[in-house]
């Protein structure tokens, strides 16, 4: 199937289903003949079906994730919803502040929101861990990205399936935390006995 486009089985109609992506309606479905009945023929009936119809799921689908905001903009428009939020700490705000203009805008910051895509997020977690040894600092700044997007699909600024960022292989690059390496060493300055 090309990208943008994928059939599956719905239960509840007994028959197979094409989604396929369209710039104009988003991403509409289309309830294959109930004379197909397995997979391999759903797939041939709906590139057929593309083809005959000259919808192209691909272009479309490309169209969509280079047009939209940015992730700058998007991340404007977070950082004001925090902001306004009484529900969030001024200390989380101005974390997730600092991670934004720090380390994921001067990344990702002209870029579509809607065009990131799994290995650019994994090659960028990879030099993030290469440049700040704290695990649990490359773990904060993820999250802060990660929020972001939700945020942005919640919102309606980006529409994508999934949030890319929290992708399987997206989180394999976040670091664990090692106790070992990250330990807080309290002094106590009281009196002897």
């Amino acid at each position: 199937m090309p990208e943008g486009s994928s059939v599956f089985w719905r239960k509840d109609k007994k028959r197979w289903v094409l989604s396929y992506a369209d710039p104009a309606r988003g991403q509409p479905q289309k309830v294959l003949p109930k004379e197909i009945t397995n997979q391999r023929a759903a797939e041939q009936w709906a590139r057929a079906w593309l083809d005959a119809s000259g919808l192209r799921p691909t272009e479309a689908l490309a169209q969509r994730r280079d047009e939209g905001p940015t992730v700058a903009l998007c991340a404007d428009r977070w950082l004001n919803l925090l902001d306004k939020d009484s529900r969030v700490a001024p200390a989380t705000l101005a974390g997730n502040r600092g991670h934004l203009y720090n380390h994921i805008l001067p990344v990702f910051g002209a870029r579509s929101i809607a065009g990131l895509e799994v290995p650019e997020l994994r090659s960028w977690l990879r030099a993030l861990r290469e440049k700040i040894k704290g695990a649990s600092t490359v773990r904060n700044i993820y999250y802060t990205m990660s929020s972001l997007y939700a945020a942005a699909m919640a919102e309606g600024w980006v529409r994508r399936e999934s949030n890319v960022v929290a992708h399987p292989g997206v989180k394999k690059e976040v670091p664990d935390l090692d106790d070992s390496k990250e330990v807080l060493r309290l002094r106590w300055r009281g009196h002897r006995r």
